[in-house]
């Protein structure tokens, strides 16, 4: 069996989503996404790795060689991102408080939130050292 078949079904199976989700995203057919999961001697299109890793943030490296780490990085603007969503869909009502009154401070009260912030992440950091 070809490596980068095994590593394309470790994609698949750690995104737990089935089959036809994977099809879907991916703009291939579920005939498509099966035959790579239960034939061995199929091998993923130059596309279809292409996709993996932009849609499903796959380093390229890992995907077709094995070598790095298997997740690309994640930018910071896309962590700002994904803990916002989070926060909207968990709508906790005190989290919900504190963003609405950090969005009506002015500019020198932000300044000193974020400086006690940036204390206690540093505070947090030393703790983990530890």
């Amino acid at each position: 069996m070809n490596e980068i078949t095994l590593r394309v079904r470790k994609v698949f199976e750690e995104s737990q989503k089935t089959q036809s989700e994977i099809a879907r995203e991916l703009n291939v057919t579920p005939a498509y996404i099966w035959k790579l999961l239960n034939n061995d001697s199929a091998v993923p299109s130059d596309r279809l790795i292409e996709d993996i890793c932009e849609k499903m943030d796959i380093s390229k490296e890992w995907l077709r060689t094995g070598e790095g780490l298997m997740r690309k990085p994640k930018r910071k603007k896309d962590q700002f991102g994904e803990a916002l969503a989070k926060i909207i869909k968990d709508d906790d009502p005190v989290i919900r408080s504190i963003l609405i009154a950090y969005a009506k401070m002015n500019e020198e009260d932000r300044k000193v939130i974020s400086k006690m912030a940036e204390s206690i992440l540093n505070e947090l950091q030393e703790l983990k050292e530890e």
